[in-house]
């Protein structure tokens, strides 16, 4: 399993830097979406990791949960042992569960689904160079459309709205 999580003082710094860069946003002009920030973010050259992009989401206004690092380690750790060719995550959000595990274990292919275009534009400046194709659509209308996989992972999807899901949020909200 390949780690590549950087040290504290990097992750600090980057934090740091964005926020900053996201502040300075917010002055100057009304409000950027989560996509839109990070790529003028990555323009400037600020790094962007999932520990500095969670420093500047907030939850509370409906932005995009971010996977704690323990979880993805965990199921890292798992899928390792499972030497998966494809991977799913049908509550993909904007990947913080599936792009650590496809890039830690180098899983070939995978796959990831999110209602919100947002969400998945994020997820698209996060994958990198991992391979991990986006479905925009909620998982009840997508995975028809897919094939089988080695692994399924994913995170609850908090947050979810009637307007999104109507059919599941009772199962995942009562």
């Amino acid at each position: 399993m390949k780690k590549t999580r950087e040290q504290p003082a990097q992750q600090a710094a980057a934090g740091q830097a964005l926020r900053d860069f996201r502040n300075e946003q917010y002055a100057t002009r009304a409000r950027v979406s989560p996509d839109e920030l990070l790529r003028a973010a990555q323009e400037r050259g600020i790094t962007i990791t999932w520990e500095s992009l969670r420093d500047i989401v907030d939850i509370r206004r409906g932005e995009a949960w971010i996977t704690l690092t323990f979880i993805t380690d965990f199921l890292s750790a798992y899928a390792a042992t499972r030497h998966p060719k494809n991977v799913l995550d049908p509550w993909a959000s904007i990947g913080s569960t599936l792009i650590r595990i496809v890039k830690d274990c180098q899983i070939p292919a995978a796959t990831g689904i999110s209602p919100l275009v947002t969400d998945i534009e994020v997820a698209r400046i996060m994958t990198g160079d991992a391979p991990i194709e986006w479905a925009q659509g909620t998982p009840t209308a997508v995975l028809g459309t897919l094939g089988e996989y080695d692994l399924v992972v994913s995170s609850p999807p908090l947050g979810l709205s009637e307007r999104v899901e109507p059919s599941l949020t009772s199962l995942v909200c009562a």
